[in-house]
């Protein structure tokens, strides 16, 4: 079913999409047509999730690498634990 011209279009880029638009009509307050909202909105698949996940883990690393810093500097100052 084709969209007409007062509703919105899928704005589908996915992999395999040869123009902008996929034509179907987009679900009401999306993007995307029924087909590909599904595919656009799946958990965990947002950039934004995506980014956050990678400020975390960059986070976590960064303190990782603080911790075995300040423990390499207190084993030159201080000597190994007995």
């Amino acid at each position: 079913m084709k969209a007409t011209h007062h509703e919105s279009v899928c704005q589908w880029m996915g992999p395999g999409s040869e123009s902008r638009t996929c034509d179907n009509p987009s679900v009401p307050n999306k993007s995307y047509c029924g087909h590909h909202v599904w595919s656009v909105y799946q958990e965990g698949s947002s950039v934004r999730n995506r980014k956050r996940a990678d400020r975390r883990t960059h986070t976590l690393q960064d303190l990782i690498d603080d911790l075995n810093a300040a423990y390499d500097e207190f084993l030159v100052e201080e000597g190994p634990l007995a």
